[in-house]
């Protein structure tokens, strides 16, 4: 599966501490990330590193964004899951048979047209079918995991209203993913936890791992950025000398440390080199 364009710059506090997870093993990750930090990089890379690296098992990600509508309930988040990991989606309402036009006595021709059946459901059916579909989910992910890794990347949690984080957390979490955190499925929730809903409504579920996410480069997160952004200017041709892109790299940072800023500069210096649709 091909990614989009992902630079890691720095990180490494953050997944130095997620390799053991990276590794295999499953888990619940809190990234704490406020109104300002580099949640859209920080995704990417993450993504980026876990389905190019080598890992003892190979990982598939999925990530489920509170700006998309199309995954704001539970039936959306778990078509979202299926087509990311190319499992059979089995939902749908169950089949109705009807009979139309049978033994009618006529010596004559007949003719039907126009007709319009229109089937509804009580919200009991709706639920019913609805936990069919999220058990036969968690059958399959089971089997999934078996061969490959599995991330769930959640972003933006804290805008999801208290209905969705209820149906959510009743349905799906309780229903498949609690579970097969122990056969190796990896949630990573990356919100803002001063704006999240109360974990009363069973969402967050308690972290294994908690991680927060910069704002800015400072220290030695400012360092590994420099050198990063050396290194990246060297492997891309960019530069030819050592010197010379690391005066690139200083450059850049001493133009703004706020980690959005870096990134959004480095898009556009690889636009301007590469032309029309370099970022895609």
């Amino acid at each position: 599966m091909s990614r989009v364009w992902a630079p890691c710059l720095d990180w490494k506090s953050q997944f130095s501490a997620l390799m053991p997870y990276f590794q295999g093993k499953g888990g619940v990750v809190h990234v704490h990330a406020g109104p300002n930090a580099a949640v859209s990089s920080f995704s990417r890379a993450l993504r980026n590193r876990l389905e190019t690296d080598e890992w003892p098992l190979p990982w598939s990600t999925v990530q489920i964004h509170s700006d998309n509508s199309n995954t704001h309930y539970v039936p959306g988040i778990m078509w979202q899951i299926q087509k990311s990991l190319g499992l059979i989606a089995e939902t749908g309402s169950p089949p109705v048979n009807f009979s139309i036009g049978n033994d009618n006595r006529t010596k004559g021709d007949v003719l039907i047209s126009n007709v319009e059946i229109d089937v509804s459901y009580d919200r009991y059916v709706r639920s019913a079918q609805l936990w069919e579909n999220v058990v036969r989910l968690r059958v399959s992910l089971e089997s999934f995991l078996k061969r490959r890794r599995v991330a769930l990347v959640l972003v933006g949690t804290h805008e999801w209203t208290a209905d969705q984080v209820k149906n959510f957390a009743d349905m799906l979490w309780n229903g498949a993913l609690e579970i097969l955190i122990n056969r190796g499925l990896l949630v990573i929730d990356i919100f803002d936890h001063e704006r999240t809903v109360e974990p009363s409504n069973g969402w967050p579920p308690d972290p294994h791992c908690i991680l927060n996410l910069p704002e800015y480069y400072e220290g030695q997160s400012r360092v590994d950025a420099f050198n990063d952004l050396a290194s990246l200017a060297m492997s891309w041709g960019w530069h030819q000398t050592s010197s010379e892109a690391e005066i690139f790299a200083g450059a850049i940072l001493d133009a703004s440390s706020d980690i959005r800023d870096v990134y959004a500069m480095l898009a556009r210096t690889r636009g301007r080199r590469l032309g029309p649709g370099a970022n895609a």
